[in-house]
């Protein structure tokens, strides 16, 4: 079996590890936090604060569990390296693609 979560018995909780990432946070939550804040001279380019609402997304679900969703990961990263915002010119932004990137695998 690849990937998925199984529980038995009473009381038992099944969570899919493989859903949500955990190793490499630290530095993706720094990453983020420098581009959140680079976005803030960019904030009329189009596509910015969608970006900004993701990064937010990011940022809130490392804060509440450690990891993050691996699909919200991948939304982030093909925003990035799409170059579909002002955004994905700043150094930042591809250092948070680099991250995501690493947690994926």
């Amino acid at each position: 079996m690849s990937g998925g979560a199984v529980a038995a018995g009473e009381g038992a909780r099944a969570v899919d590890a493989g859903a949500r990432t955990g190793d490499g946070t630290a530095e993706l939550i720094a990453a983020v936090r420098v581009l959140r804040a680079e976005l803030s001279g960019l904030a009329a380019a189009p596509g910015v604060v969608e970006l900004d609402a993701e990064l937010a997304g990011v940022e809130a679900e490392i804060a509440g569990g450690g990891g993050v969703d691996r699909g919200r990961l991948g939304r982030l990263r093909e925003r990035l390296e799409v170059g579909a915002t002002a955004a994905a010119g700043l150094a930042s932004a591809a250092a948070v693609a680099q991250a995501c990137v690493q947690l994926l695998g």
